[in-house]
């Protein structure tokens, strides 16, 4: 079907071949008038607006290679011309399976019309079928003004007698209903060929290399998978496009609004680009009246940064994301045979390109650049193989500042219920052994309550996320009464109110905490933050150390001070537990035993003697 592009056909490595039926097959979706075409089409042109389609954007490419009808949708190349609108009414689209014979195989540019009317025939916009429910006959008319009767049958659902091989598979906005064969094969007249021949299947991010289509043909009666595979020599990339889409540029158009428009309709392949520039909204970086020429990669060259199960994504760090953006964009209208050896540009971002040519293969950067280029309103487009400006080194130095956006590692270990507070575990016992050994007990002691309290995730499997304020162990010594017992330990509902005390449901980072901010706390009390030049408080306690990264679960804070416990409180603690004397668990040098004493008469004697003073000896 694809030797409609016989005329100047030049041989191209198997990237660019494929990266042009990706453009060709996804680009926007543009075709030339129709001589005779469905009433409905005929009359969306004649009101100005083209042909109407429905709105197959989010189709993935590797579903429809599951569904076994890839051929089928290959076969949107042939609408790459004409004024052509999305519509977001239901659709059906039947789509034949592959191996069904399309006869003669359209391999003349004659045979462009006739297959553009077929695909049309195929097409019901403002229904979606569901033939698995269908209980009685149900005639539609299609974009190619024929009419389509779903009947349902003892054993199946046919379409015009055409068996529907399967149910049908919802997308958004529509479904895809696949059929045994070809509907209205009688009107796509002409001999049958002597070779029969069909596309090459699509071939996604599965593969080896890019998640394009592979352009070519292969012998219907060769039973090897590859054996007498007959590529068609494709012509280079841009001037496919500029002579099949063959239409006036809207020049009055602004260049962002147009390169927009093009990559919208691209179904895979560029849609990691499209939004990162939508994301950051470059189009303030662009003068409407100004040319400009973008430098597209692939989406596999994104995908090589993404983690797989946990890590760092350095495209969640938005000024990262500007930034490199921004480098894929210069100023003026920049065609490839403008670029010689030697030549250099200057991105909109401030970064140097600088172009090689060697053996007729065109570089930017070390970076190869598919042949070809693609016009756009005031400028063009030109794809290459690999990000700009994007490296390990300083990929490893975005990662040092921005652990905030690192997905965690799961862990099992100590808390399987809480990934933060397991996380926040595994970063205090990596410090000072004699640092944190206070807190951890506690957490340890009260962790079916704070289970409860401090659940990892909504009923919706959205991760909650925490900040923490974390008191050293010198901080809770300055609350304990010497040869009493610890009061974190004999009284449950005080330790857990205690540690509750020091949570916010929510991260909140350095630059959150502003003088006489409150803060809310996971046990309703409130906080107040203090802030001068040098010292930032929680209540009286000193922030020692901020914005401690616990992956992008949340942050915790490290304070010099207990927070809401006062030594009165912990003598009311002390006196309601007389009974339960453990001695509190002091780190030493050496190893501490728990020592069980009564101090019953000396905390009776303490208070009698204290009770009009507010300091403990």
């Amino acid at each position: 079907m694809l030797g409609l592009f016989h005329s100047k056909l030049n041989t191209m490595d198997c990237c660019k071949l494929r990266l042009m039926l990706l453009i060709a097959f996804t680009a926007s979706v543009n075709a030339l008038p129709l001589d005779e075409v469905s009433s409905s089409a005929a009359s969306s042109a004649a009101e100005g607006g083209g042909i109407e389609f429905p709105n197959t954007a989010f189709i993935p490419g590797d579903l429809t290679e599951q569904l076994n009808v890839d051929d089928f949708f290959s076969l949107w190349l042939f609408f790459l011309d004409d004024d052509v609108t999305t519509s977001d009414q239901n659709f059906t689209i039947l789509a034949p399976r592959n191996g069904a014979a399309m006869k003669p195989s359209p391999i003349r540019p004659s045979d462009k019309e006739r297959v553009r009317e077929l695909v049309l025939k195929h097409i019901i916009l403002g229904h979606a079928v569901t033939t698995s429910t269908l209980t009685q006959t149900l005639t539609l008319m299609t974009l190619g003004g024929t009419q389509i009767r779903f009947k349902p049958q003892k054993d199946a659902v046919t379409a015009n007698g055409v068996k529907v091989v399967q149910k049908e598979v919802h997308v958004p906005h529509g479904v895809i209903v696949v059929l045994e064969d070809f509907l209205f094969m009688e009107q796509y007249n002409g001999p049958p060929d002597e070779d029969s021949m069909t596309p090459i299947p699509m071939i996604t991010s599965a593969d080896s290399d890019f998640p394009m289509i592979e352009l070519g043909t292969h012998n219907l009666h060769d039973n090897e998978a590859h054996a007498g595979r007959e590529l068609v020599k494709p012509e280079m990339i841009g001037f496919a496009l500029d002579r099949n889409r063959n239409r006036d540029l809207n020049v009055s158009k602004p260049f962002y609004d147009d390169l927009v428009d093009v990559l919208n309709f691209l179904r895979s392949g560029t849609s990691d680009f499209l939004n990162y520039v939508q994301q950051v909204n470059i189009s303030t970086y662009f003068q409407p009246d100004g040319e400009y020429t973008a430098f597209i990669p692939m989406d596999d060259s994104f995908a090589q940064w993404y983690p797989i199960d946990w890590g760092f994504n350095p495209f969640l760090v938005e000024e990262f994301v500007l930034e490199t953006i921004r480098n894929h964009f210069v100023a003026g209208t920049h065609p490839q045979k403008s670029l010689r050896q030697g030549t250099v540009l200057t991105t909109i971002g401030g970064k140097k390109l600088k172009f090689s040519n060697s053996a007729e293969k065109l570089k930017v950067n070390g970076v190869d650049v598919f042949e070809g280029d693609t016009a756009v309103s005031r400028g063009n487009i030109q794809f290459i193989g690999d990000l700009l400006f994007v490296e390990w080194e300083s990929v490893s130095e975005l990662n040092k500042k921005h652990r905030d956006v690192e997905s965690a590692p799961l862990v099992a270990h100590p808390w399987y219920w809480s990934q933060f507070l397991s996380h926040v575990y595994r970063e205090l016992n990596s410090r000072d052994p004699n640092q944190f050994t206070l807190i951890l007990d506690y957490l340890s002691r009260s962790q079916l309550q704070l289970r409860d309290q401090l659940p990892g995730s909504t009923e919706d499997f959205t991760t909650i996320r925490y900040s923490m304020f974390v008191p050293t162990d010198a901080a809770f010594m300055k609350v304990m009464v010497a040869d009493a017992a610890d009061p974190f330990t004999i009284d449950d509902e005080f330790r857990n109110d205690v540690l509750l005390n020091h949570f916010v449901r929510r991260r909140i980072y350095d630059v959150d905490l502003v003088d006489n901010q409150t803060l809310t706390m996971a046990n309703n009390q409130t906080v107040t933050i203090k802030r001068t030049a040098n010292v930032t408080k929680v209540d009286d306690a000193v922030i020692e150390e901020t914005d401690v990264f616990i992956y992008n679960l949340g942050n915790i804070f490290i304070i010099d001070d207990v927070l809401s416990v006062s030594h009165q409180r912990v003598r009311q603690v002390l006196a309601k537990n007389v009974g339960k004397t453990p001695a509190p668990s002091l780190p030493d040098d050496e190893e501490t035993a728990t020592v069980v004493i009564d101090v019953v008469a000396e905390l009776e004697e303490r208070l009698a003697a204290e009770e009009d003073t507010t300091v403990l000896p």
